[in-house]
C-alpha cells in the first residue's frame, strides 16, 4: 500500500524492479551508461527505487558500483513511473547512439 510520503507501494516497487531487470535489461544498462555517467558499464540492475530516484548496481569490468539516478520529477503513481522510465530509456538510448 502506498503511504502519504510515497505514491508507490512496496508491491509497485517490487513489480517495477522485477519487470525492468528481467524484461528491459537494455534500458537499465542505458540508464547506468547515460544518466549514471558510466559509459564503460557492461551490465546494470535496479536495486531499489522511490518517488525521486532509482538506485542501481552497475558492473564495470570486475568491479561493481552503486549509483543513484534521480528522476526529473517526483513520481505520482505506478503509471507515472512507467511513463517516466520509458522516456528515460528513449533519451538514454538516443544520447548513447549520438556518441557512438
Amino acid at each position: 500500500m502506498s503511504t502519504p510520503e510515497s505514491p508507490l507501494s512496496s508491491q509497485d516497487i517490487a513489480r517495477i524492479i522485477g519487470h525492468m531487470n528481467e524484461d528491459h535489461a537494455d534500458s537499465v544498462l542505458a540508464y547506468a551508461q547515460h544518466f549514471g555517467r558510466l559509459p564503460e558499464a557492461s551490465a546494470a540492475q535496479i536495486v531499489t527505487l522511490d518517488a525521486d530516484s532509482l538506485t542501481m548496481d552497475a558492473q564495470i569490468g570486475n568491479d561493481s558500483r552503486t549509483i543513484k539516478v534521480p528522476f526529473g520529477h517526483s513520481l505520482e503513481s505506478a503509471h507515472d513511473a512507467h511513463m517516466t522510465m520509458v522516456q528515460m530509456s528513449k533519451a538514454a538510448k538516443r544520447a548513447l547512439a549520438d556518441k557512438a
